[in-house]
C-alpha cells in the first residue's frame, strides 16, 4: 500500500493555469499572440492533455486565453486589461513599491478584472 495521494485534478489545473499566466506575462506576450500546442504544455508541464485542457478552458473563461479552431491557443484579450493597469501603477512610484511589495497583486487584479467582465455581460 502507498503512503502518496493522487492530487485532486482541479489542483493540477489550477497549478498549470498558473503556469500559463506565468509564460504569458514573462515572455510578455500580447492578445492574439500563440501559445504552444495542449501537446506541448503537456510535455512541458509533464501531465496530461486533459489537465492541460482542462486549465486553458478555466482560462478562457477568464478571457485570458483564447482556443481558435484551426489555429490553437491564444493570448486572449482580457490580458491586454491587466498589462494597461499594470503600465499605469508601476509609472508611479507608488506604485513601484506596490509592485515590489506584492506578488501575487496581478493576480487579483486579473482575478477583479474578470469579475467587472462577468457583470457587464
Amino acid at each position: 500500500m502507498s503512503t502518496l495521494k493522487a492530487l485532486p485534478r482541479s489542483k493540477i489545473r489550477g497549478q498549470a493555469a498558473e503556469q500559463i499566466k506565468v509564460l504569458i506575462d514573462s515572455e510578455q506576450l500580447i492578445p492574439g499572440d500563440r501559445l504552444p500546442t495542449e501537446s506541448e504544455l503537456a510535455k512541458t508541464l509533464g501531465i496530461s492533455r486533459l489537465s492541460v485542457r482542462e486549465a486553458t478552458r478555466a482560462l478562457e473563461y477568464l478571457g485570458i486565453v483564447e482556443v481558435k479552431t484551426g489555429v490553437g491557443l491564444t493570448v486572449g484579450s482580457q490580458t491586454a486589461d491587466v498589462d494597461r493597469l499594470r503600465h499605469r501603477v508601476s509609472s508611479h512610484a507608488a506604485g513601484v513599491e506596490l509592485v515590489n511589495a506584492s506578488g501575487g497583486l496581478w493576480r487579483s487584479v486579473a482575478r477583479f478584472l474578470s469579475e467587472i467582465s462577468r457583470e457587464r455581460k
